[in-house]
């Protein structure tokens, strides 16, 4: 298939239907006569179909209730995805019933007539949708004030009396008001009226602000993603008269645009969808103004750096300006940030590694010093730098509470044993979580003993046949402790069980089958009342 297809999807749906298609959310694809057909899976699962005229798509159709409204679904998109990338079966043979298609051809002009005028007195959305793209006058003010009016109500019509969507409602308020959306403004913007329909969008970008939601689950800015892509489509349709009023409403939104709940929508459609230069000048002056500011955070430096850079691509000027500052503030951490992803883009390690280095001498934050310590390391092991991979090990291990396991196993084959004593040590107090798993593989079993004596008895059980041997009178007394704990809890079927665990266990000590016997007499004669627990323990004491 050619890529045509694409373009039959405004840019958030396709992007749902890529993840649809990379998630294996949609299978069963098969060739059919005259196309393709699959199930696709979500909220429910849904049959999807679509028809194609040599490489064009002639038709598609989704039981879902996006598909159902008229729209072409994310499902139709995942299985376009699927058809493109040739996963898909050769169908069945024909069960012999007609396909939709078929009755549809079989069908006279009175007849489909007749169905359609049935269909709309029966669903008032589907009349509306209809109306809606079949009129032949233009939109008014009073269609814009209707349509607002319909996204407004839609959060009394899903959520709660007092319009409030909490989360179990959130996906069908996102269906519902990006459906509504592109029921009106789709034939708008096929009739051209683009300015209609940016009125319509703005007002959709207010009611979004506005409403009780939840919006957990992203629902916020999933049709604020929806709003972005009509912007750049009007914007782009729009003349230039009409384009220099949409950037002055913008640019009057964005002064109040942080106080928005999708204040960024505004952010972005400025920054993305102005391409003229007259557009793109004023921002490369504010941006050149702003990283001069001597107090601005390295981060927003290093987002402006960015931005000053895209801006001179996109406005086709050369990039000298931009390497000039960056050379002139080399001493700058985001200027060095820049650098390094410019050095591993193009593979060369020796400046990754010089830049890491530097970064890491002059960087106070303990957490950030570890993550450039691990980056560091994977660029020593790229160079096979066997002393530097010895010292960056060393210190993740010892000077840093996030050491693993893993850095441990590959430092102790770099060292001698007398070095290795002594790392060991400074390992122990630097990870404390360690000390357990270091103790058993270095068999150092007295300390593991004593670790141990602070830790759940879960974790005991873990060790008890490396030391049941060595330390049967200590470990004994560590699940005799733990099981008269346990007898004093609350009884319950799972406390039972747990007991039932445990003596089971110490019954495997040396010498401790006896004393767990004393132990479950003694709770025979004293807990007499707790059926449960006496049915348990009699069943315990055959099994030892």
């Amino acid at each position: 298939m050619n890529g045509r297809w694409k373009y039959l999807f405004r840019p958030v749906i396709l992007e749902r239907g890529a993840d649809i298609y990379y998630c294996d959310e949609i299978d069963h694809i098969q060739r059919t006569p005259d196309g393709f057909k699959a199930v696709a899976h979500g909220t429910d699962d849904y049959d999807v179909s679509v028809i194609l005229n040599g490489e064009s798509v002639e038709d598609m159709e989704c039981t879902c209730p996006y598909a159902e409204d008229g729209h072409n679904c994310k499902h139709m998109a995942a299985l376009l995805f699927a058809v493109e990338n040739g996963e898909f079966e050769d169908e069945p043979e024909e069960d012999g019933h007609e396909t939709m298609e078929e009755i549809l051809s079989s069908m006279s002009e009175e007849q489909v007539r007749d169905e359609l005028a049935a269909i709309m007195k029966e669903d008032g959305r589907y009349r509306e949708r209809i109306m809606e793209r079949c009129r032949k006058t233009p939109a008014d003010q009073n269609d814009i004030r209707r349509i607002g009016r319909m996204l407004e109500n839609l959060a009394y019509e899903i959520g709660d009396r007092g319009g409030f969507i909490d989360w179990r409602k959130g996906s069908e308020y996102v269906m519902a008001f990006t459906g509504c959306l592109s029921d009106h403004l789709e034939p708008m913007l096929s009739r051209g009226e683009y300015m209609s329909a940016f009125e319509v969008v703005n007002k959709a970008f207010s009611v979004l602000n506005e409403v009780q939601m939840d919006g957990s689950s992203g629902e916020h800015s999933d049709i604020a993603c929806d709003l972005e892509a009509y912007w750049d489509r009007i914007i782009h349709m729009a003349s230039d008269e009409d384009r220099d009023k949409i950037h002055a409403w913008f640019t009057e939104m964005q002064k109040n645009s942080g106080s928005l709940i999708c204040g960024d929508s505004i952010e972005t459609v400025l920054e993305n969808s102005f391409d003229d230069v007259r557009y793109l000048r004023p921002m490369l002056e504010e941006v050149k103004q702003q990283i001069n500011d001597p107090g601005l955070a390295d981060w927003r430096l290093k987002a402006n750096l960015e931005k000053y850079r895209d801006l001179l691509v996109r406005m086709g000027l050369d990039q000298n300006e931009y390497e000039s500052w960056l050379d002139e503030h080399e001493d700058r951490v985001p200027v060095k940030r820049i650098r390094l992803e410019e050095a591993r883009s193009r593979n060369d390690t020796e400046s990754e590694i010089r830049i890491l280095e530097d970064l890491y001498r002059t960087e106070k934050d303990s957490y950030d010093r570890y993550r450039l310590l691990k980056d560091l390391l994977k660029a020593y092991e790229k160079k096979k730098d066997a002393v530097k991979i010895k010292s960056a090990l060393f210190l993740l291990v010892t000077e840093h509470k996030g050491g693993t396991m893993e850095n441990v196993h590959k430092l102790r084959p770099m060292c001698t044993a007398e070095e290795w004593e002594m790392i060991r040590e400074k390992i122990l107090a630097a990870n404390p979580g360690m000390r357990i798993d270091i103790f058993h593989e270095e068999k150092l079993y007295d300390r593991l003993l004593r670790e141990l004596a602070g830790s759940s008895m879960e974790t005991v059980e873990a060790y008890r046949k490396d030391l049941q041997d060595l330390y049967p009178h200590e470990l004994l007394e560590m699940y005799l402790l733990h099981l008269r704990g346990l007898s004093e809890r609350h009884g319950s079927r799972p406390v039972y069980e747990e007991m039932r665990k445990y003596i089971l266990a110490a019954a495997e000590i040396p010498q401790g089958r006896q004393p767990v016997r004393d132990l479950v007499h003694e709770w025979l004669n004293r807990f007499t009342t707790r059926r449960v627990m006496m049915e348990i323990m009699r069943e315990v004491l055959r099994e030892i």
